[in-house]
């Protein structure tokens, strides 16, 4: 923590909330820490590798947040969630912004089960998932409907001289297009997920370790589309 005061004299990063840095520093520790306990060594992170910062002397208002060192953010929002407004993370998703919020409050008391609506579900390659009522859901395969479009802009930057404005436009339109593929995923997993959490009391599912099933054999690529 020390060293991290004596950066302080660094111009950018004196321009960096307190907390902010703090948080970078916890961080450090933790994978440090995951390192100790038999984890990977922690990886240098590159420039331009992260887009996102915490931030906790925030005030919410009737049109947006008040951030520190930054002022007053105008944002679209539906409800503000009750409770005592405690985080803020700060994250450049493709050409936008966006704010995600952390709240405390009282826990409340769970709605009993029903035994009558208890589902169970089976995620799969061929159908999305498939649950215990004999219902399935059709894997929509976001990625392979953009798969042309993503090689395409991938091979244009590839032809860029890096850090020109060529580069930079070409470069910002693929990350539109990965922002496009992951707001209609999102989509396509809300609509998914209220349907069963409105129809059921209680939803039961497997114990996936994803990152791992990927990294093996030759229906990654599928698996990760899912």
């Amino acid at each position: 923590m020390k060293q991290l005061t004596d950066l302080k004299d660094v111009e950018w990063i004196k321009s960096v909330p307190s907390q902010s840095l703090q948080n970078v520093v916890e961080r450090l520790d933790f994978a440090y820490q995951k390192f100790f306990s038999g984890g990977g060594f922690p990886k240098w992170a590159k420039k331009g590798e992260y887009s996102s910062i915490l931030l906790k002397s925030v005030k919410a208002t009737d049109t947006g947040f008040i951030l520190p060192k930054i002022g007053e953010v105008r944002i679209f929002k539906d409800r503000m969630p009750k409770g005592k407004l405690k985080t803020a993370t700060i994250t450049k998703e493709g050409n936008g912004f966006f704010v995600c919020v952390t709240f405390g409050s009282q826990s409340k008391n769970l709605y009993p089960i029903d035994e009558k609506q208890v589902v169970g579900l089976d995620m799969g390659i061929t159908y999305f998932l498939t649950d215990s009522n004999g219902c399935f859901v059709e894997n929509p395969k976001h990625t392979k409907k953009y798969e042309k479009q993503l090689r395409v802009k991938n091979r244009a930057l590839a032809r860029k001289k890096k850090g020109s404005s060529g580069f930079r436009k070409t470069k910002s339109e693929l990350n539109k297009l990965h922002s496009k593929i992951a707001d209609v995923r999102k989509d396509f997993l809300h609509k998914i997920s209220f349907r069963y959490v409105r129809d059921n009391s209680l939803i039961v599912c497997e114990d996936l370790k994803v990152s791992n099933m990927i990294k093996f054999g030759s229906l990654s690529k599928h698996i990760a589309d899912v």
